[in-house]
C-alpha cells in the first residue's frame, strides 16, 4: 500500500517550520502538497484553525492541516495536485 505522505518528509516539515507545535503557512502547504493560497483559503473558509502567531507568521497543527487535505482529498478526487 502506498503512502500518502512520506514520513520523513512529515517529520522534516514538523521539526523545520515550526515554532512550538506549529508549522508555518508555506510548510503547511508543502506538507499538503499545495499553494500557501489554498491553506489561506482553508483558513479562510474555517476549514482550518490557526493555531497561533509569531508576529504576522500564523502558524498550524501539522496534524490537522493532513486531516484537512485528507478531506478534501476525498471531495477533489481526480483533480490535479501541486508535485514538489
Amino acid at each position: 500500500m502506498d503512502r500518502l505522505y512520506d514520513v520523513d518528509e512529515v517529520e522534516y516539515l514538523v521539526t523545520e517550520g515550526s515554532v512550538g507545535a506549529g508549522v508555518t503557512t508555506a510548510a503547511a502547504a508543502r506538507l499538503a502538497g499545495v499553494a500557501p493560497s489554498t491553506v489561506r483559503s482553508w483558513v479562510a473558509r474555517g476549514k482550518l484553525s490557526v493555531a497561533g502567531y509569531e508576529g504576522r507568521q500564523a502558524y498550524f497543527d501539522a496534524e490537522a492541516v493532513l486531516m484537512v487535505d485528507l478531506a478534501a482529498r476525498r471531495t477533489c478526487a481526480g483533480r490535479p495536485r501541486l508535485q514538489h
